[in-house]
């Protein structure tokens, strides 16, 4: 599936994301609101995210688009962008000093 091998980095995700936005009515239209595609392309643009900007771009825009058979999906992305944003506000100075401190 081209949209998970594009969301596979970081600026990948983000053109994944923005495209799945775009193009959402499309999508649905043609992989129907039954089908196990639509929960993969919502994980596969959206999981990595990790900031609160992120997490908000996410809701709002499924508050506003009907996710069809990706609800669950959108319930567990948002989960995992939390723990995301959690886990960057926990460790991320400590990895920054860590880094610093080997590179002198």
């Amino acid at each position: 599936m081209a949209l998970s091998s594009v969301a596979t980095s970081y600026t990948g995700q983000i053109l994944a994301w923005r495209f799945l936005q775009q193009n959402w009515d499309t999508i649905v239209s043609r992989y129907g609101d039954t089908s196990f595609m639509i929960p993969s392309f919502i994980k596969s643009a959206c999981s990595n995210f990790d900031s609160k900007f992120d997490y908000e771009d996410v809701r709002s825009f499924f508050e506003a688009h009907d996710p069809k058979s990706g609800k669950r999906a959108i319930q567990q992305v948002l989960e995992k962008i939390q723990a995301n944003i959690n886990w960057v506000s926990q460790y991320e100075q400590k990895v920054v000093d860590w880094l610093n401190k080997k590179s002198h």
